[in-house]
């Protein structure tokens, strides 16, 4: 009987040391991700910075499409304010519609 106790409680430790070295990569993991998520690393996760680190993460797009993607943007954004006044979006409009007729 003594060795069948002994035999269930070195069961029980391996199992629970297995599930505590589990756990401990699963949390690591997270980490790692967390910092993957947060890019400007200001301590927190946007909207914006999720997408990017989905969109990555999962395949969707590579890195080189959100380079070009930024490209684009920046060709947009000719006061370099980090965002797209009206007046520069109807300039692109412009610019679109005008090369579209041409070709």
């Amino acid at each position: 009987v003594l060795s069948w106790v002994n035999l269930l409680t070195n069961i029980l430790f391996w199992w629970r040391e297995r599930k505590q070295a589990q756990t401990q990569k699963r949390l690591k993991i997270e980490m790692n991700d967390m910092a993957a998520l947060d890019a400007n690393n200001d301590g927190t996760v946007t909207r914006a910075e999720f997408r990017v680190f989905f969109l990555l993460k999962e395949g969707i797009v590579k890195p080189e499409d959100l380079k070009h993607i930024d490209a684009f943007f920046d060709s947009l954004d000719k006061d370099a304010n980090g965002s797209l006044s009206e007046e520069e979006l109807n300039r692109a409009a412009r610019m679109h519609r005008k090369m579209k007729y041409e070709s």
